[in-house]
C-alpha cells in the first residue's frame, strides 16, 4: 500500500513499506521507488506517496480499458504485487453503454491496487424518437431513454483509492408522444428525447417525431449528450390545436434520463436509467471512496 500522500510520515512507516533493517536510516532507501534520490540529500517528504509495489501510470486517455490487459502491454510480470495510478485529468471512458469504462477481472496472484485522481466515466444512454402524429389509428407514443453505461466494474479483488470521480452514463431523456387526428391540421409528432450526459463518446439525441398529415408539425430532435453536459429534449410538433409531446432531457453522469412528455392521444416515453458508477461492490476494498455518481451494485 503506498505511503500517505501528506501530514506524518516516520521512519517506521518507510520500513513498514520497504522492508529494510534495523535502525533505520534513509540512505538504505535511495532510489527505493520512483521520485526518490538515488544519492545525496533525502528526506522524509521525498517518500509522500511511495510505494514498493510496481506501479503503473495512466497518462492518457483510455477507452474501454481492461486493467489487467492495460498492466501487462506496460510491463506487469503477471504475477507481481501491482499498483496503477490514473493521473489527475486523464479520462478512462466507455465508448458504448455495453461495455464499463473500466474491468478488473483476471488474475492478481499477489493482489492489486488502483489509485483514481482522474475521471472513469460511463456512456451515456442515446434518447428515445419521438412519437409520430397522423389519423388516429396511426399515431404513436414516444419511445424510451436507453440506459446510460457503468463505470467501474470489479469482477475480481481490488483495493480502490478514489481520489477523482468514478460515474455512470446519464440515462437518455425519453421521447414525447404525438397527437393524432383526422385533420391534417390537427397533427403533430412528438420531440425527441436528449442524450444521457456522457463519456468522451457522445450520445445521441432521440430523432424527432413526424407529422404523417402534411408534413408541418414534425418534432424536433434532441440534443446530444456530451462529457461536460446532458442533452436538451426536442420540441414537439405546434399544429393548429394541440402540441406534440416534448421530449424529456438526458440524466447528468449518474442520473436518470426525464420522461417524454404525454398528449391526449399517447404517451411519452420514459427516462432511460442511470448507469452504474461501480459494478462488483462486494469485491472492493476502498482506502478511499471520493466521488461516486450513480448506483453502486
Amino acid at each position: 500500500m503506498a505511503l500517505p500522500t501528506s501530514g506524518e510520515i516516520s521512519l517506521l512507516d518507510i520500513q513498514g513499506e520497504f522492508t529494510g533493517t534495523s535502525p533505520i536510516t534513509l540512505s538504505e532507501y535511495y532510489s527505493s521507488a520512483s521520485g526518490i534520490p538515488a544519492s545525496g540529500t533525502i528526506s522524509l517528504s521525498d517518500f509522500y506517496g511511495a510505494s514498493a509495489l510496481p506501479q503503473i501510470t495512466v497518462s492518457a486517455n483510455q477507452a474501454d480499458m481492461d486493467l489487467r490487459s492495460y498492466a501487462l502491454s506496460n510491463g506487469w510480470n503477471g504475477s507481481s504485487a501491482l499498483q496503477v495510478t490514473v493521473n489527475s485529468g486523464v479520462v478512462v471512458y466507455g465508448s458504448n453503454t455495453a461495455t464499463p469504462a473500466m474491468t478488473v477481472s483476471g488474475s492478481f496472484p499477489a493482489g492489486v491496487t488502483l489509485i483514481n485522481n482522474g475521471t472513469i466515466v460511463g456512456r451515456g444512454g442515446n434518447g428515445g424518437a419521438g412519437g409520430n402524429g397522423g389519423t388516429n389509428s396511426s399515431v404513436t407514443a414516444g419511445a424510451p431513454g436507453a440506459g446510460g453505461g457503468g463505470a467501474f466494474n470489479a469482477a475480481v479483488a481490488v483495493t480502490l483509492q478514489n481520489n477523482g470521480t468514478i460515474a455512470g452514463g446519464g440515462g437518455g431523456g425519453g421521447g414525447g408522444g404525438g397527437v393524432g387526428d383526422k385533420l391534417s391540421s390537427s397533427r403533430a409528432g412528438g420531440g425527441g428525447g436528449g442524450g444521457g450526459r456522457s463519456s468522451l463518446t457522445n450520445s445521441a439525441g432521440g430523432a424527432g417525431g413526424v407529422d404523417l398529415g402534411i408534413g408541418f408539425y414534425d418534432g424536433s430532435a434532441g440534443g446530444a449528450g456530451t462529457f461536460s453536459s446532458a442533452g436538451a429534449g426536442g420540441l414537439g410538433g405546434v399544429p393548429a390545436t394541440e402540441n406534440g409531446g416534448n421530449g424529456g432531457g438526458g440524466g447528468n453522469h449518474g442520473s436518470n434520463g426525464a420522461a417524454g412528455q404525454s398528449t391526449s392521444d399517447r404517451s411519452g416515453g420514459a427516462g432511460g436509467g442511470a448507469g452504474a458508477a461501480i459494478i462488483g461492490n462486494s469485491n472492493i476494498t476502498y482506502t478511499a471512496t471520493g466521488t461516486r455518481l450513480g448506483p453502486i451494485t
